[in-house]
């Protein structure tokens, strides 16, 4: 398949190919991060991924994401510890995810991850704390300006 024809939606099943093949991964999610429900998940490390922002520039649309890779502290006695364990391995499998992207074996070459990326480590108190690690990636892909996918009748 031609770099030109990555949209949304195969960008979104190629994501979803990485989780589902990445060992430590337990669920893949995506859209926003508030229609997961926490309380009913129970299979973690997690991947969610937030679509932010497509520009259509010259020859190329870019693609914005926010990517979670997420993990629930479970221990109570050591939070501090798990919490530390937890972030060491999201960062891991973000080195993971955006190696795979950067070296063109997820993705096509032709499909560019903007760099560098910065990648923020957080710790969400909800019922438990979610911890983990968050980064913006942009993805620039080609993009001919063709309008055939919708027909446009001249007016």
């Amino acid at each position: 398949m031609s770099a030109l024809n990555y949209h949304y939606k195969i960008l979104i099943e190629r994501f979803r190919a990485f989780a589902d093949n990445h060992p430590q991964l337990r669920r893949f999610t995506h859209g926003e991060i508030s229609d997961s429900d926490l309380a009913k998940e129970a299979e973690w490390a997690w991947m969610h991924v937030k679509p932010i922002t497509v520009n259509y520039e010259k020859g190329q649309k870019v693609y914005k994401f926010a990517i979670f890779i997420c993990d629930l502290p479970r221990v109570e006695e050591d939070k501090t510890g798990y919490e530390a364990e937890a972030i060491n391995v999201c960062s891991l499998i973000m080195g993971d995810f955006l190696a795979v992207l950067q070296l063109g074996t997820l993705l096509p070459k032709e499909i560019e991850l903007q760099t560098p990326v910065s990648a923020e480590i957080f710790m969400e108190e909800y019922k438990h704390t979610l911890t983990g690690i968050t980064a913006d990636i942009n993805l620039a892909v080609d993009w001919d300006w063709n309008s055939c996918d919708v027909p446009v009748i001249p007016t």
